[in-house]
């Protein structure tokens, strides 16, 4: 299926996700609220620790991401 459609590889997922939740983490920092599953929405005026580690994690693990799609190819 990848051949059809001209995807060398299936490891391009990992840098779109990395370069997604980068975007995710600077949406969250721009609007002050972030969105945690199992939890809702967490404003930074009102759980300024929550937020920041939402925020904090979506970095990293866009980081991580894009990281271990160059460490592949």
């Amino acid at each position: 299926m990848a051949d059809l459609l001209g995807i060398r590889s299936p490891r391009y997922g990992l840098l779109a996700g990395g370069i997604g939740l980068i975007a995710l983490g600077v949406l969250y920092t721009c609007t002050g609220k972030a969105y945690a599953r199992g939890h809702g929405t967490i404003y930074r005026a009102h759980d300024p620790k929550g937020f920041w580690l939402e925020v904090v994690g979506s970095y990293l693990l866009g980081l991580a991401l894009i990281g271990l799609f160059f460490y592949e190819n």
